[in-house]
């Protein structure tokens, strides 16, 4: 797969700067990670497999479900995910069909979005992972948890001994597995049966 990104929207050295505390950069990591885990190298290679990802979402105004098909660029494989009854196809109300490409983010021919996009993103993953809240877990000044962003890789609560259940509430229409754990994890930090 060759990159399909036109430029790198932050430096190594703005990616330090912005989360100067990740992850196993500094020893004594309450989760025991030893490497840089959100690593200016793994932005990058993520970012670049994301480019590599197609999404088509169908969807009726007024109908239940939605159909999305997923594709791999480079192989051309297709995912389908249907979340419709049958009654879905032959239901004559027009389609509206939204079309993702990732190899758009944060790389298109506008600047002002582009910058606007990778500070959403980059916002949102930092208040995710943050390892402070009023006062830091390193210590420093009352709300200096903005130097705290990619800390935790997973959220807090799980542990190796409790992750198969960790945040699974009893529900009847969305019942979970025992033996999976429904945590946050990694930057983005999806956590609870719901959002699985």
């Amino acid at each position: 797969m060759s990159t399909l990104h036109k430029q790198n929207p932050l430096t190594s050295d703005q990616w330090q700067s912005l989360f100067p505390n990740r992850a196993g950069l500094n020893p004594g990591h309450p989760q025991g990670y030893t490497t840089d885990f959100f690593s200016y190298n793994n932005f990058t290679q993520a970012r670049n497999e994301m480019a590599d990802y197609l999404v088509k979402i169908r969807k009726k105004q007024g109908i239940n479900g939605e159909l999305i098909s997923i594709t791999k660029k480079s192989s051309k494989v297709v995912y389908n995910y249907s979340d419709v009854e049958a009654s879905w196809y032959s239901n004559t109300t027009p389609e509206t069909i939204i079309n993702v490409d990732f190899a758009d983010f944060i790389n298109t021919s506008n600047s002002v979005n582009n910058t606007r996009e990778l500070g959403a993103f980059l916002a949102n993953i930092s208040k995710e992972t943050t390892g402070g809240w009023q006062t830091p877990v390193g210590g420093g000044s009352l709300g200096d948890y903005a130097r705290w962003g990619l800390y935790f890789v997973h959220e807090l609560g799980y542990n190796v001994t409790n992750s198969a259940g960790a945040y699974s509430q009893a529900s009847t229409e969305y019942p979970a597995n025992p033996t999976k754990g429904y945590y946050g994890r990694g930057p983005i930090q999806f956590k609870r049966i719901c959002t699985y």
